[in-house]
């Protein structure tokens, strides 16, 4: 997901972004149904349009700002709990 806020980019359509991530391999992935799994399936899904929407806005510049690995997980485990109904 640390990755993931590095390379998300505002005003680009979220369809094309991802696709764009999935064609370069962002993350490294062996394949790229698995990268398309973690973008749409985790990183949008409670990132983007998760709750609160756009969420990705206000952790970027903590992450490129080198925020302390710690308070990322921290901060990025809230997020996803907002989303997941399960967390």
């Amino acid at each position: 997901m640390r990755s993931l806020l590095r390379f998300w980019e505002d005003g680009v359509d979220t369809a094309k972004l991802v696709e764009r991530l999935v064609r370069e391999n962002a993350l490294g992935k062996a394949s790229r149904a698995r990268t398309r799994d973690v973008l749409r399936g985790l990183f949008v899904s409670r990132y983007v349009e998760g709750r609160p929407p756009n969420a990705w806005r206000y952790l970027q510049p903590l992450e490129r700002a080198g925020c302390p690995i710690e308070n990322m997980k921290l901060l990025l485990y809230y997020h996803a709990a907002r989303s997941e109904a399960l967390l």
